[in-house]
């Protein structure tokens, strides 16, 4: 055979193998990429070019990782248990894997530019595109339990644009997403309210007025030095992992940084946060603490705590509306978040960490996850400040079968701190258990109260769209009822 003889024929052998995989015809695809490996080796030995040596090296490396992901997927099974069902990943799925994957000299031809929680800010030397390069940290071990699964066409989440595989590590070629964490603009927003009410006179008022109204509170566009650029893991953002689970690892979670919300949102609020409830005797920092909160609707909380709200003067009633966000708002990010959440899904990504530093406000004013995948060869991890913070299920590292159902806590949690303007964890300092009565703000709709109390259940299987109902049990939610499912799907 002559010396480029036999890249042409491994190179038919391949193509064969790629259209048995669209057909799903998983033997005969393993069967053409062994044949087209055989070809290449062979003729290698043979070839005088060391440059073209060095490529179909490389070449036959990915072919036979790809044959090996084809047999463990596909046939392995079948041969152990002598069925005839294929199960894992689908052809459309392995589709996008293969245009994506490229060869990772291609990143000498770019240039670092920036740094960003440790993620590089890259530029290509080629056409000049800014881009965002994240490398994971290949293990020791390669998890046959732990499929690699790279999701796409996910909305509102960061696009993996290509990716790359070294010895040891995969890059995560990303766009470059400008605008900001949402945590900061929710923060930004929150005080510009607080200080725009304090220096109206409508905030001596009697009780009926209503929330002052104040316009132009959200920056006219984000600032070129809040742009955001970062990946995700599919499991979090760990700065030092507690626990860890199958997946890849990501960049820290700052504990002090990742809350929606300020801690200390007011005298009397910053007092009564410091006084836990553990100590079983109500202090006087601890009434304080009830005096700003109260359950909603569906709570039933007690008469005492009901009378002490009550108790709020008109002003304090307002200023507590200053922190949390106005429903209108947090309704279509939630309905973003929830979309990303189920396209996720649907690919066999969870995510069981969702938590603020992994959501980005665009300069167009709409929702961006940072991206999540999972790579066999890539041992995840929990990010242990969204675990501290309470933005993890309560089944999360534990002993539970973790379930989708971990996802729609995280939503819960993320939709409390957007709507209350306090993170979960600071009016739970002991955790939720199965009988915790969940506290909520009594300025809430009845919707808001109703969604925020069945997607913060303790047990999963009470938990909201864990009824049968699929993902359509949370789109259909009173909370969502002005919701164009559609139109935020287009």
């Amino acid at each position: 055979m002559a010396k480029r003889d036999y890249l042409v024929e491994a190179a038919k052998q391949f193509r064969m193998a790629l259209d048995s995989e669209v057909s799903e015809d998983y033997e005969a695809a393993f069967s053409y990429y062994k044949n087209g490996v055989d070809l290449l080796l062979n003729g290698v030995q043979l070839d005088p070019n060391k440059d073209r040596r060095e490529a179909v090296k490389r070449k036959t490396t990915q072919y036979l990782k790809r044959a090996e992901e084809i047999f463990i997927t596909h046939l392995q099974d079948n041969l152990v248990k002598g069925g005839s069902h294929l199960g894992g990943y689908s052809s459309l799925r392995f589709r996008p894997i293969r245009h994506l994957s490229s060869p990772v000299e291609d990143l000498d031809m770019c240039k670092v530019v920036g740094l960003a929680d440790k993620v590089l800010i890259v530029q290509s030397m080629v056409n000049k595109e800014t881009f965002v390069v994240k490398s994971l940290v290949k293990s020791s071990w390669e998890s046959r339990d732990q499929p690699t699964i790279i999701p796409q066409g996910v909305p509102y989440m960061v696009k993996l644009l290509r990716y790359y595989v070294s010895e040891d590590a995969v890059y995560l070629h990303l766009e470059h997403v400008k605008g900001q964490r949402l945590a900061s603009c929710v923060l930004t927003v929150a005080l510009r309210r607080r200080e725009a009410f304090l220096q109206t006179p409508q905030a001596e008022e009697p009780e009926g007025q209503g929330t002052p109204r104040m316009p132009d509170l959200w920056p006219a566009q984000l600032q070129d030095e809040d742009q955001l650029h970062l990946t995700h893991n599919q499991y979090g953002l760990p700065a030092q992992p507690r626990r860890q689970h199958g997946g890849d690892p990501g960049t820290p979670c700052s504990s002090s940084s990742s809350s929606l919300c300020p801690r200390q949102p007011g005298p009397k609020l910053h007092e009564a946060c410091e006084s836990s409830p553990r100590d079983g005797v109500a202090s006087a920092k601890e009434r304080s603490f009830m005096s700003w909160f109260s359950s909603g609707p569906s709570l039933h909380a007690s008469k005492d705590h009901r009378d002490v709200s009550q108790k709020s003067s008109p002003t304090d009633k307002a200023l507590r509306n200053c922190w949390g966000l106005p429903e209108a708002e947090v309704r279509v990010w939630g309905a973003q978040i929830l979309l990303a959440l189920e396209s996720l899904h649907q690919q066999g990504i969870v995510c069981r960490d969702l938590n603020p530093r992994n959501v980005l406000l665009t300069s167009n004013g709409k929702v961006c996850l940072t991206f999540f995948g999972q790579w066999s060869e890539v041992q995840s991890e929990i990010c242990s400040g969204a675990m501290d913070q309470m933005y993890c299920a309560p089944e999360i590292g534990g002993v539970s079968r973790i379930t989708e159902a971990c996802d729609w806590w995280s939503l819960g949690a993320l939709l409390f701190e957007l709507l209350t303007g306090m993170p979960l964890w600071q009016l739970h300092p002991a955790g939720i258990h199965s009988h915790t009565q969940l506290l909520i703000p009594d300025h809430l709709s009845t919707a808001a109260a109703s969604l925020l109390t069945e997607l913060l259940q303790f047990d999963p299987g009470y938990r909201l769209r864990s009824g049968g109902g699929g993902v359509c049990d949370i789109k259909c939610h009173p909370f969502f009822s002005s919701v164009s499912w559609k139109a935020l799907s287009c």
